[in-house]
């Protein structure tokens, strides 16, 4: 089933950005087989007015408008997996992520899941979580099972990056 959502933009757009960075050698979080995590978020960077997505804690409150959101994140050993963007407001999912799969134990893979699609946020102000969802695999039952692994680099200009997401609102 498809859905279109159409609108027509005059050209101009702001811009939101949330990265989950963490210090060098931090490892991602965990999650169990068969589950669904949220996804952590660090301060925001714009490109224009600042006040329709506002990060609290790893939820982002988005004000009515329309948008195009695009989303990526690395998981380790995960077996089948997808990113979603969740509307915590009214209890679904607004946006599913791509179906995504890495080698689960003991072989361990790390791939990326990602997620893009059109928004309209309608009424009053909805607040968003960026989800992971993992599904075993064929290969049997894995009870825990990592996000996302560690670099280890080293650099002290390169911390930790576990995925991001990307919000663009159209100015109508």
């Amino acid at each position: 089933m498809c859905k279109k959502l159409t609108f027509t933009v005059s050209g101009k757009y702001e811009y939101a950005f949330f990265m989950d960075v963490r210090p060098t050698g931090t490892a991602g979080d965990v999650v169990n087989t068969n589950d669904c995590v949220t996804r952590p978020l660090n301060p925001r960077k714009y490109e224009g007015k600042e006040d329709w997505a506002v990060l609290n804690g790893n939820v982002i409150t988005i004000e009515p408008g329309n948008y195009f959101v695009k989303a990526t994140a690395p998981p380790y050993s995960t077996g089948k997996h997808r990113l979603r963007f969740w509307n915590v407001t009214e209890g679904k999912t607004a946006i599913l992520g791509f179906n995504s799969y890495c080698l689960a134990p003991p072989r361990g893979t790390q791939s990326h899941a990602a997620l893009s699609g059109l928004l309209e946020v309608k009424g009053t102000a909805k607040e968003f979580m960026l989800e992971h969802i993992t599904q075993e695999d064929a290969g049997g039952a894995h009870e825990t099972l990592g996000v996302v692994m560690a670099n280890n680099h080293g650099d002290p200009n390169g911390p930790e990056a576990y995925g991001s997401i990307e919000i663009i609102k159209f100015v109508l």
